[in-house]
């Protein structure tokens, strides 16, 4: 039997969040007399001294979270706070999308999670009961073995997942990044092909 590679392909979505400068509410009267009232106090945070309590962490969705913090966006994305001083937080998609699913397998719900489907392969009996395997994993005309990670130019990042199978999984060579911080210009990696942000 013959394969041809499954391609699972990761999305990576890295979000740069910039922290609003700490200012009292324009339409609240701040004076001292507030700063002993909790609820009020917020609403005054240069009045009341308190700019520095409470503001660092990651903003998603208009929810606070803490460094090293982890959270799920539904079906659709994983998340950590990595950077709670200056907001940034990663993004992955929860779910790995495969390509070129062979025709001898299908996408079923993953056990391990509802909102995700991953490949499930029948195995198919070749003349007289014997079984032909694959000798590696074949992408664009290159066979790679066991393990093997090769790059596909600036593009992706693959390895070899199953030999026997021809299975691989690519991910993307580059993050990419939204809402950099102006101070965080990107600047180009060392290896030609990926740009990162400079802060």
């Amino acid at each position: 039997m013959t394969y041809t590679g499954i391609v699972c392909v990761l999305f990576v979505l890295n979000v740069f969040t910039v922290v609003e400068p700490c200012k009292d509410q324009a339409v609240f009267a701040c004076s001292k007399n507030v700063c002993s009232f909790p609820s009020l106090k917020k609403f005054c945070p240069v009045t009341c001294s308190s700019c520095g309590e409470g503001i660092l962490g990651c903003t998603y969705k208009g929810k606070h979270y803490q460094q090293s913090e982890r959270w799920e966006d539904g079906c659709d994305y994983k998340c950590t706070c990595l950077n709670a001083e200056q907001g940034l937080y990663r993004c992955t998609e929860r779910c790995v999308h495969y390509q070129n699913v062979p025709t001898t397998c299908r996408l079923v719900q993953d056990p391990n999670d509802q909102c995700c489907k991953v490949p499930k392969c029948d195995v198919q009996v070749v003349h007289q009961n014997t079984t032909v395997k694959a000798t590696g994993c074949l992408y664009k005309g290159q066979v790679y073995s066991q393990g093997q990670k090769w790059s596909d130019g600036c593009d992706y990042n693959c390895e070899c997942l199953e030999a026997t199978t021809g299975h691989y999984r690519c991910q993307d060579k580059c993050p990419t990044y939204t809402q950099v911080p102006q101070n965080c210009p990107l600047v180009k990696s060392p290896d030609g092909c990926c740009y990162k942000p400079n802060c």
